[in-house]
């Protein structure tokens, strides 16, 4: 019998026509109208010998400037665009000549008189009234107080839901103003109608850890100090949290 796979030469010509013919694989025939993809096409010799420059080489060949001597219409314009009145740098001074005797107190709650004072003094306010924030209790209470009819107010509870100025500023999460334009809202309250209150009410927060741990309300502050009521009070805001350190909660 004839064995396909014999590579062996046929014997004959007879041996030869009785073997069948052997095919061998080949890549099929390309489909009609497609193409064979190639890399893209050469560089031409101009475009190969241009070559990008380094940027280190660029700033290099930069040469360094001369030194410009600046004029005055240059120092005017390099000094700070927000400028602080004399007098209202003036009152900020008072304040800070009664640091010392503020840290020289003997006991927290002389430290928290000393605060009120400074702070009325440096504003030239009517009133001043310092309020520790039990947020546990969800009330504040009068830990100190300058101004006339004070005395009555120390130890005094307010609710803060009931209470509309430590609400504003609780809610608010900052300073807040109400303008009175000679007699008092009835929404305000009580204890601001001892100081006579007559052009504004003004309260700033005290914030240690993210907390309000005090709240500084302002009677009748001098127009002129308005803008300055948070600096004044972020002046004492130190010692008034130290001072507040045992009546506040651990963090």
């Amino acid at each position: 019998m004839n064995d396909p796979t014999n590579t062996q030469a046929p014997r004959s010509v007879t041996e030869a026509a009785r073997r069948p013919a052997i095919r061998r694989s080949s890549a099929p025939p390309p489909l009609p109208g497609a193409r064979r993809s190639s890399g893209p096409p050469p560089l031409p010799p101009a475009a190969r010998a241009k070559r990008p420059v380094a940027p280190h080489a660029v700033i290099a060949a930069i040469p360094p400037s001369e030194p410009t001597e600046l004029t005055d219409a240059d120092l005017e314009d390099t000094r700070p665009l927000v400028r602080v009145p004399l007098e209202q740098l003036e009152r900020i001074q008072v304040l800070l000549e009664s640091i010392g005797d503020i840290r020289s107190a003997s006991s927290a709650e002389e430290v928290m008189n000393r605060c009120a004072a400074a702070v009325r003094k440096a504003l030239d306010a009517r009133g001043v009234v310092i309020h520790h924030h039990d947020q546990a209790r969800g009330e504040v209470r009068v830990v100190a107080a300058s101004g006339p009819t004070t005395e009555a107010l120390l130890g005094s509870v307010a609710d803060t839901e009931d209470d509309f100025v430590s609400s504003a500023v609780l809610s608010n999460g900052g300073a807040m103003t109400v303008r009175v334009d000679g007699e008092l809202p009835r929404f305000l309250p009580e204890r601001l109608r001892g100081f006579g209150a007559s052009r504004s009410i003004m309260a700033t927060p005290i914030m240690s850890f993210g907390r309000c741990v005090a709240i500084v309300e302002l009677v009748d502050v001098e127009a002129r100090c308005e803008k300055i009521v948070t600096n004044v009070c972020g002046m004492v805001r130190e010692p008034i949290v130290r001072a507040l350190m045992p009546l506040v909660p651990a963090y």
